[in-house]
């Protein structure tokens, strides 16, 4: 995407979608994440508390975001093959 683009769109989506937008992208960086570590044989549990960790670290000085809350349910799905 070329910058203005992203400038165009920055300023012709709605604050809701760029929330969500925003939102989405985290959950699909969390599923990456969960599945480089599945494929290294983490267990699962091993696997949510190292993205747990890594996204609190990430959030250190203000309040965890809302897709904190879904790790869990992202990991157990990605461990039980489910979509």
């Amino acid at each position: 995407m070329f910058f203005q683009e992203y400038i165009y769109q920055s300023h012709t989506i709605s604050p809701a979608a760029q929330a969500e937008k925003y939102n989405r992208m985290h959950v699909e960086e969390i599923a990456e994440r969960g599945r480089i570590l599945q494929e290294l044989h983490f267990s699962s549990e091993d696997t949510q508390r190292r993205i747990e960790m890594g996204i609190a670290w990430e959030y250190e000085l203000s309040q965890l975001p809302p897709f904190y809350k879904q790790i869990k349910e992202i990991i157990d799905r990605l461990y039980t093959g489910r979509k």
